[in-house]
């Protein structure tokens, strides 16, 4: 089995909300994510750096129609993240759901399809996913700004790697 840290910086800053891709079920009466084949929650979690700019795109109704969040891999930036140690498996189901994939057949569907590889720590890779194209920029919903404040003020407590 390997392991990855997945680098959240979105809606799965808060760990309730990532928990509904590993777990299964919804999050605050949205719709229901399918879960992974594993279950398990994360080996390990910390507060860490992206380096690269945040923006939000798109439009999406899960969020009341507002933009969602990305991190652009061409513009540097200080964007806060939170990393959780879990299986390449896991990390292979969260990008799948994320994208609205029926499985891990990656398809020309999806805003997330760019896995974008950040290093290592501790010998595991950082990886985090986001778009190589820069979609319509839109604001994000007030339901969504505040799942994302309250998921920074979270990982602000955790230990950090920088």
């Amino acid at each position: 089995m390997s392991l990855v840290w997945y680098a959240a910086y979105g809606s799965n800053l808060l760990r309730a909300r990532f928990l509904t891709y590993l777990e299964g079920g919804s999050f605050e009466g949205g719709p229901p994510e399918r879960g992974c084949a594993d279950p398990s929650p994360p080996r390990d979690e910390a507060a860490m750096t992206i380096r690269h700019r945040r923006y939000f795109a798109y439009e999406a109704a899960r969020w009341g129609g507002g933009g969602v969040a990305f991190v652009d891999p061409y513009v540097p930036g200080t964007t806060l993240g939170r990393a959780y140690l879990i299986t390449d498996e896991q990390f292979a189901d969260v990008l799948a759901q994320e994208n609205g994939w029926p499985d891990r057949t990656p398809v020309d569907l999806g805003w997330y399809r760019c896995v974008l590889g950040m290093g290592e720590h501790d010998g595991v890779p950082v990886r985090t996913i986001t778009s190589l194209d820069r979609g319509p920029l839109r604001a994000a919903a007030p339901a969504y700004r505040d799942v994302i404040r309250r998921g920074e003020a979270e990982t602000a407590a955790l230990p950090a790697w920088d």
